[in-house]
């Protein structure tokens, strides 16, 4: 079920938005570079940047990786190993600092896309305008079911993670579990 999931952030159309947007940012940017509605697709773009920069999906496939031996000609069909509870408990750290900036990235498109819907009823640079509309609409559907298989992977990650074997003893149990009921249960 988790490696399904992680095969979806791979498969993410997110980043292929991110493109386009690129691509219209560095067609209208010495036009409209003073406006204030283009520093809207700015911060659009530093906060899909920094999105990117978390790595989720390397993150994730790193996590699946950790079940199997770098064996080559391994056939992985079965699990040869199993992480340690402190990888599982980064690995969630990660997940909710990535669900953090997404709900702030679903702020910024909600205010860009106000911004350009203003633009439009001014019937300035309408094309831009409506252009710039359509991929923030696509970008707030896209965050928000990317947001939804993080909470699933997380929610997997919160009920096996007191059951992932501790990788040495050099922390202390008390603070691995003080580590554990700090997660939330639900994101």
């Amino acid at each position: 079920m988790l490696t399904a999931q992680v095969i979806i952030f791979h498969k993410n159309e997110l980043w292929d938005e991110a493109n386009i947007l690129e691509r219209l940012y560095y067609k209208n940017k010495n036009q409209h570079q003073r406006a204030g509605y283009f520093r809207k697709i700015i911060e659009v773009r530093k906060f899909l940047k920094r999105i990117k920069e978390m790595g989720i999906n390397e993150l994730m496939s790193g996590f699946i990786e950790a079940f199997y031996s770098k064996k080559i000609g391994k056939i992985r069909s079965t699990w040869d190993q199993v992480p340690s509870q402190e990888m599982v408990i980064f690995v969630m750290n990660r997940l909710i600092g990535v669900v953090l900036l997404m709900n702030k990235a679903l702020q910024i498109f909600n205010d860009a896309f106000n911004t350009f819907s203003a633009l439009l009823r001014q019937t300035e640079f309408m094309s831009f305008a409506l252009a710039c509309l359509a991929i923030l609409a696509r970008f707030n559907i896209l965050t928000r079911v990317m947001l939804e298989e993080i909470k699933k992977c997380y929610g997997l990650l919160r009920n096996w993670v007191e059951y992932f074997p501790r990788s040495s003893q050099t922390i202390p149990e008390t603070d691995l579990d003080n580590e554990i009921n700090k997660l939330p249960e639900f994101l």
